[in-house]
């Protein structure tokens, strides 16, 4: 799951779109009953925050700042490193981190831009960057400690 803030969107992705792979052998069947299970889910119950209506929105790739290919993308979500190094700076140490993250998730070793970062106890170091890359890279690019609870979205650039 994902929250996109700009468009105030949920997105639902399968594992391999968020990890940039083919599905594996068997995984098509899974995605066939996600979808289904999907079709119908038109209100999620959200405790305290209340009752939000869904709808399914299909857009184009080419249309959609998540989906569509960048050699530039800015951090919509913040970038929750996956550990910090202690001995470096904070900026040297989500620069470090994404170019871990960037190499897990099969992506080109990007140009980092650390444009603001924080660290809180017991939260970690987090911050919003930019990466640029030297190729054009197809979203979705969702990276860090909390890329499966929606943190760590990137948008192309235009």
């Amino acid at each position: 799951f994902a929250f996109d803030p700009l468009l105030r969107r949920l997105l639902v992705l399968a594992p391999h779109q968020a990890d940039h792979r083919k599905t594996w052998p068997g995984e098509s069947n899974c995605l066939k009953t996600l979808d289904q299970a999907l079709s119908d889910f038109t209100e999620l119950r959200a405790g305290p925050d209340g009752l939000l209506s869904l709808r399914c929105i299909r857009l184009g790739r080419d249309q959609d700042t998540l989906f569509r290919s960048s050699r530039s993308w800015v951090s919509l979500t913040p970038y929750r490193a996956t550990r910090h190094a202690k001995a470096s700076s904070a900026t040297a140490a989500l620069v470090a981190d994404i170019l871990l993250e960037c190499a897990r998730a099969r992506l080109p070793r990007p140009e980092v831009e650390v444009l603001d970062w924080r660290a809180e106890s017991r939260q970690g170091l987090s911050g919003r960057l930019r990466l640029r890359f030297a190729v054009a890279v197809p979203g979705p690019v969702i990276l860090g400690r909390t890329r499966q609870l929606g943190g760590g979205l990137f948008a192309a650039e235009l």
